[in-house]
């Protein structure tokens, strides 16, 4: 029983690490994306 607790927290955390993950990976994209547009424009 106590290894089943354990695995379902463990479960858990990752799945909160996963997103956060996401998260980050998706704001430096969109960052770096605006960032390269820009300086695009102010190549023009």
């Amino acid at each position: 029983m106590a290894v089943l607790v354990k695995e379902e927290a463990l479960a858990r955390a990752l799945a909160r690490a996963l997103l956060v993950l996401r998260i980050t990976h998706g704001l430096f994209l969109l960052q770096w994306g605006v960032e390269k547009f820009v300086a695009l424009q102010s190549r023009r």
